[in-house]
């Protein structure tokens, strides 16, 4: 009788080394391989800059800056101030904390910082860039609104 029991188990245990484990097969697997994504657009992102050019500012008739900034959106003007001066506000940010560069150089009022920006005419711009949110540190301090640049056109 214990000739059986060692037979029997000396079967079991060669059919345990000789087994092969059978690979499991996941349904799943094609699901969650990486497959190939393919992107179209622009090459350059220009970022939140908006601008009205000198095509955009003829085709409306507009005669002085704060008229043509009003094209953008974002941005609303205003008349404000003792001597009724045209401003504008970006975001709800007036002059004080949306700086407006000519050329690159800062417009400032020493008296009270505001200024009369419907005294600008667009007879001699090339386009106006109104940069919303985040701005360049090259723009200075004061940028909570914005940055608005007026670029003279080249007679």
């Amino acid at each position: 009788m214990k000739k059986n029991y060692v037979v029997a188990g000396a079967i079991l245990l060669s059919v345990n080394m000789f087994a092969q484990e059978q690979p499991k097969v996941d349904s799943l697997k094609n699901y969650y391989e990486i497959q190939e994504v393919n992107i179209f657009g622009k090459d350059k992102n220009e970022g939140p800059i908006h601008k009205v050019d000198v095509q955009l500012i003829q085709d409306f008739n507009k005669t002085n800056v704060v008229d043509a900034v009003n094209l953008l959106p974002g941005v609303s003007i205003t008349q404000m101030g003792a001597r009724n001066e045209g401003s504008i506000l970006v975001r709800g940010f007036n002059s004080l904390r949306t700086p407006v560069f000519f050329d690159g150089i800062p417009i400032y009022t020493p008296y009270d910082g505001n200024f009369d920006l419907s005294r600008f005419t667009t007879f001699d711009i090339h386009s106006i860039s109104v940069e919303k949110s985040l701005v360049s540190v090259q723009y200075g301090p004061n940028t909570m609104g914005g940055a608005v640049n007026i670029v003279s056109r080249n007679l």
